[in-house]
């Protein structure tokens, strides 16, 4: 299975929680290929797994290169370590002890380290990482460095998910 079919897989699960952000009708995934609304506006996973909700293109000041710096940071020095400890107990010590799936959003995630290092600390099998990111070279390296999460380019202003 490629990729792009794990992510489509892993999105059918939680398909529920999303709409389009065009018509805000509900979602469905089509093939293990696209996310399609009622209204039929299709979006594509990437090969990396994402899928872009962009509705109009961007200039993003943020490229490659920041990202990879951010991530370097993130992953291989001790800067965020005490705040994603201290996040991974808030979320710990508020969630139900239930076997029921928890859904962790991370509006802006940028390369996808800061959520992957507190769902990591998080040590729940039942939660679930949502990153969105109106940059399509964040979200394309946190798609590849962290393929068991959900990864959308996307504008919050135009969130894809359901109230």
């Amino acid at each position: 299975m490629t990729n792009k079919e794990k992510s489509a897989e892993l999105v059918s699960k939680y398909v529920h929680v999303f709409n389009c952000p065009l018509c805000n009708s509900p979602m469905e995934v089509v093939d293990l290929r696209s996310l399609i609304c009622l209204n039929n506006h299709t979006f594509d996973f990437a090969k990396q797994g994402y899928v872009n909700l962009m509705t109009r293109s961007t200039n993003s000041h943020y490229d490659k290169k920041l990202f990879e710096a951010r991530h370097k940071i993130i992953t291989e020095s001790d800067l965020y370590g005490l705040l994603h400890q201290r996040i991974s107990e808030v979320i710990n010590e508020n969630i139900e002890t239930s076997n029921n799936e928890i859904m962790i959003f991370d509006a802006g995630c940028g390369e996808g380290s800061h959520l992957n290092m507190i769902l990591d600390k998080c040590k729940n099998e039942a939660m679930i990482g949502l990153g969105l990111d109106i940059s399509k070279e964040g979200i394309l390296m946190a798609a590849k460095n962290y393929r068991k999460l959900i990864w959308f380019v996307g504008d919050l202003a135009k969130s894809p998910l359901v109230d």
